[in-house]
Parts: structure tokens; sequence; C-alpha cells
């Protein structure tokens, strides 16, 4: 079994996707492959039960792969690829755009409703060309998913949103849909990229600002208007990474910056975390050095033969973004940054780091890292002093062979690692997993440090008026203009949250008045929310 992204809800429930081949047992569910390749699944753990709660998978006579999972209330999300003819998701069926046989991939959304102890598929969408299609990340903001990957051989089309053109290798697509409950349809698709192979590795959003990272292998890469030259644009394995900016305006995107992470060797930028102005990100370099604003990391091997793994902060300006602080963890074998999640000023980072018996350890700013076999799993906590950073604490853990960590995810009821081991007797602190010196054992390991997790206190908007209130057939909205803001997302929930309408508005220089409708409510109390950026409000609205 191979687990590729996690996501927390508001009760602590972990859930797990990614794929199996044969026959895996997860928890107390049995599951075997529909054919002779790959299946994806999604699961739910219960840290509170100690147990898994429900299983789906996916599966056909193809390869199928849950990639990501993004929860919001009782609403999961999961996104992945599927090279099989067709697909069946709940009662919906996917039809692979080739529908020749397996030799093309193509991306699935799909919705399930949590119950508890069991769920159900609500609706699938695909999404695809006549090449592969590939996705790593998925999140989810109100009823706006987005996911991330890379395409090649196009067109490729999202829904009704004009087709994504490719050049050549895997190009890099971004994509929104929106959440209409018992459906769903894509709104826009934006591409990035060159003449060789991008992927998108991290995603993250913020109110009408999308963020994405990853790396590139061109010698220029494309984001709109804005190139990004490579820094050895001739080397046959030079990536550099980058972080990239999108502002959704709704129905379309439109690109505001974009930042080049890199040296002359393989860099690259993964998972992303938003606070604000403030952009975190993670990764690994491989180059000898590479160059963050005023700090220069530096790899413990210079050689070039091995990354040593690195967390970055930025600070959005708006139209560009600048590098606050840059920590690095190295060894003289590979380490690198894989999840990260932030609390405040509290940023929680897991990874992995390599080890020989001529070097057995690694770095991570005060703390060493003394590995037990191959590779190894660490964790840690940094906590952002704003022009600086300092690790607060490492942990690791691991056995003889190969060990890795895959996802991190942070709740109240702890930190949750999710990843896979390769041998007997691996350690974490005073547990043990009894793991297969020749296959891969899947895990859920909690760290049980007590978190208090930080509201996000986002500035307030300021001025909303809505008129009439109580009001029947429609309500009229207003708003002063924003510097810096031309679009406000509205969000109109009822009693008990559920979300009944959705509107991006544009935010004119005379200010927002936008004339929302209320035909088919039922009368009582709703909430009102407006979000441009980090900026936000909220008014009761009665509806008779």
């Amino acid at each position: 079994m191979q687990e590729q992204n996690s996501a927390v809800d508001a009760n602590g429930n972990v859930f797990i996707v990614g794929h199996f081949r044969g026959t895996v047992t997860i928890g107390g569910f049995v599951l075997a492959n529909a054919g002779d390749n790959i299946d994806g699944f999604v699961a739910k753990w219960s840290p509170t039960d100690q147990r898994f709660l429900w299983v789906q998978q996916l599966g056909s006579t193809g390869d199928e792969d849950v990639a990501a999972v993004a929860v919001s209330g009782n609403s999961v999300y999961i996104t992945g690829s599927f090279s099989s003819l067709s697909l069946q998701v709940g009662a919906t069926t996917l039809t692979n755009v080739q529908n020749v046989g397996y030799s093309s991939s193509d991306v699935f959304v799909a919705k399930l409703i949590d119950a508890g102890t069991s769920s159900s598929f609500v609706w699938a969408q695909r999404a695809g060309g006549i090449g592969d299609e590939t996705v790593r990340v998925l999140t989810v903001q109100g009823t706006s998913v987005y996911l991330g990957g890379a395409f090649k051989g196009g067109p490729t089309v999202f829904g009704d949103t004009p087709p994504l053109y490719w050049d050549f290798g895997f190009d890099m697509f971004v994509a929104k849909l929106t959440d209409n409950g018992s459906s769903s349809s894509f709104r826009w698709a934006r591409r990035a990229g060159g003449i060789k192979d991008e992927y998108v590795l991290g995603l993250a959003v913020q109110g009408t600002d999308v963020y994405f990272s990853g790396n590139y292998a061109s010698p220029t890469a494309g984001f709109g208007s804005i190139t990004l030259s490579n820094s050895s644009p001739t080397a046959v394995f030079s990536t550099d990474g980058f972080v990239a900016k999108l502002r959704d305006a709704g129905s379309t995107a439109s690109f505001g910056w974009a930042l080049k992470v890199g040296g002359a060797e393989h860099d690259y930028c993964r998972a992303l975390a938003i606070q604000g102005s403030d952009v975190y990100v993670s990764g690994g370099f491989n180059s000898p050095t590479i160059s963050l604003g005023n700090t220069v990391l530096t790899n413990v091997n210079r050689a070039g033969t091995s990354a040593d793994g690195f967390i970055l902060k930025l600070a959005d300006t708006g139209a560009a973004a600048t590098v606050s602080w840059a920590q690095s963890v190295g060894g003289v074998g590979t380490e690198e940054v894989i999840g990260l999640a932030l609390n405040g000023k509290d940023l929680y980072v897991a990874g992995t780091f390599a080890t020989s018996p001529a070097a057995p350890t690694a770095s991570f700013g005060p703390y060493t890292l003394t590995g037990a076999g191959d590779v190894d799993i660490f964790a840690a906590k940094l906590t952002d002093d704003g022009p600086a950073s300092s690790v607060a604490w490492v942990q690791q853990a691991g056995g003889a062979s190969y060990d890795g960590v895959t996802s991190l995810s942070l709740a109240s009821t702890g930190i949750h690692l999710i990843g896979r081991v390769r041998a007997p007797n691996v350690r974490f602190g005073t547990l043990v997993i009894n793991g297969s010196s020749t296959s891969n054992t899947s895990y859920v390991a909690t760290l049980a440090e007590p978190i208090r997790l930080a509201a996000h206190a986002a500035t307030q908007l300021p001025g909303l008026a809505m008129f009439p209130n109580p009001a029947a057939h429609q309500v009229t909205i207003s708003l002063p203009a924003l510097s810096g803001t031309t679009t406000v997302g509205l969000t109109l929930t009822d009693a008990v949250g559920r979300v009944v309408r959705t509107a991006t508005c544009p935010l004119p220089a005379t200010g927002l008045r936008y004339a929302l409708p209320l035909t088919g409510l039922a009368p009582g109390p709703y909430i009102v929310r407006l979000q441009a950026g980090d900026q936000q409000t909220a008014q009761v609205l009665a509806v008779e």
C-alpha cells in the first residue's frame, strides 16, 4: 500500500488516500484488486477509537491512484488518475477519453459524504485529453475545490473551460471546480511550463489567492506573462524549484507572481502553508548552494550527488514575493522536507534523512539526527520569529532499511504522520512496527504534543451593508472599494452551516453593490460571509 496524502477534520479524524496492488488489509478492512494492476483507496482513521472507521476502494481493469484528499465539514474530496477504459465512482461512470486501452491516464475528482462510520460518493468529475494527465495535490475553500498536476499530449479539457495546450514533456496545471452540492462544474484551468517536464507538488489557497509550488526542467518556464529561467539550462538533469501565485476571479484566474528557488543541480519545492501574507514552503536541493534573498543555504555534500532539505518563508507583497528566512536540514546523504503544517507561529515539518556507516548523522539547527538504517524519518517543530526561525525540537523514527513519510497532518489530537516502512522492528519512540524486509508496511503515527489550534484572525473587511434585512426575494450587498483588491468572494450559509449560495463579485473602484437572489430559500436566519484576500466579514441575514 502506498499513501500519498492525508487530511484531518475538525474532530481530529485522519483521512488517508493512496493505492495498492494485490490484497491489502487496512484495519479490519480487506481490499483486493479489481484487476491485475493498481487500485486506489480513501480511508478514515479515528485517533480516539484507534481504528479505521471506513474504507472506499476505486478500481477497474487498469491502474487507479488516489493522490490527494481535502476535507470541509463532512465533505471529503479526493483526486487522482485512472488508465482504465472506465471507472465507477459511486453511481457515476467516468470514461477515459482515449478509451482504447491503458496507454493514457485521465484525472478524476470526487466528493464523498462522511457519515461517521460509513461514507458515500455524491459526485465525480473527469478531466483530460488523449495524452497522460496526473494530479498530485488538492485543497478546498468553501465550495471551491482546487487541484494541481501535470499533463502532456494535449489538448487537455477541464469541463467546459478552454482547453490547455501542451508544449512538450509534462506541463503543469492548476484547475478550479465548484461544488454545487449534488454536482460540480469546472470553472477554470491554467497552464504553466516550458519544453521539458514540470510538476506541481504543493497547493494552498487563501481568499482569492491560490499558491502552488513544484519544479521545472525547461530552460525557461512560463507562468502567464511571467518567465522563470533555469539556473543550468543546458544540464540534462537540472531542475529549479518555484513558488507561484494565481488570483482567482471566479470563472477566470491570472498569474500574480512567480519566484525561482534553485541552483546548478536538481532543486524543487514541495508542500505549502499560508497565513496572511506569509507563505511557507518545503523542499530539497542538490545544488552546492542556493541563494534565497539574503540567505545562502549550503549543501553538506557539495558534490551535488545528494540533496539537503529546506524550509522557506516568503512574504507576499501583492505583486511579488520576498524571502524572509530559510532553514536547512542536511548531511552527507539525502534529506528532504516533505510534509508541512502551520499553527500560528509554530511550523511542523516531516521528512527523511539518509545515512551510512561512514556518515551516520545529519543536522537540523542545533540538533543531530543519527540514522538507524538507510533512510529514516524525522519530524520537527520550528518557531517563526519573524525575520528568522528557530528549531524547537526534533524527533526521529526508523529501522534497518528504507523508512519514509509521505504526509503530515495537524489536529488537536496530535501530529499525524503517514508513510511506509520496509524493515522489521521499526521504532517510533517506544513503539515498534514489525514490518517486512521484502515489502512495504504502511503506518499512521501520532506525535502526542498538546496542540491548541490557532484560529486564523483575518483582518475585518470594513463597511459591509445589506438591505433590506429582513429580505424576501433578494438582498443588495454593498462594500467600499479596497486598495489592491478587485474581487470579493461571497458565501451564504444556513443556520446549520450548509452553503446555499456562492458568488465571486467584481469590486470596482466605486465599491461593491451586488444583488443576491434569495428565491427558493426557506425562511430563517442565514450568514453572509465576504472574503477578499486575508480580509473577511460576516453578517446575519433574515430571509422571510
